[in-house]
Parts: structure tokens; sequence; C-alpha cells
């Protein structure tokens, strides 16, 4: 889990890993060592169930991040 939320966290932070992600989204989640179970949630855009599993609810909004690159 602490790779989900890292690369949660940089998803949100890092302009050229956005990209990166928005060209090949597979590719840079297996390159940042997220499991296929995490993949497929953020593929999903499962955000109840990140914030589940991350418990990052409290102090981030993982929902905003993923909308904004799905809206792409």
């Amino acid at each position: 889990m602490p790779k989900l939320i890292d690369f949660m966290y940089k998803l949100g932070a890092d302009a050229e890993f956005a990209d990166s992600y928005y060209d090949a989204p597979e590719k840079v989640m297996k390159a940042a060592g997220l499991s296929e179970e995490e993949r497929a949630l953020v593929l999903a855009k499962n955000v109840a169930a990140l914030e589940q599993m991350t418990g990052m609810n409290a102090k981030a909004n993982p929902d905003k991040t993923i909308k904004s690159y799905a809206q792409k």
C-alpha cells in the first residue's frame, strides 16, 4: 500500500509523471510497483475503495487527482 500512496501523491504533484500516466497508465502503474488490484481500482476510478485501502480520505482527496486526469 505505501507504493499506492506514493503513486497517488506523485500523480497529483508531478506534472511530467501525470502526463506519462495519461499516455500509458498501465505501464506507469506497473513501473511504480502497484499490484494488480491497485491498478484495477485506479483505472476504475473507484475512489471509495482507494480511500478505504489507503486511508487517504482524511489526508488527501484522491477523487480530485483521479477525476482531473479522467477528463483529459
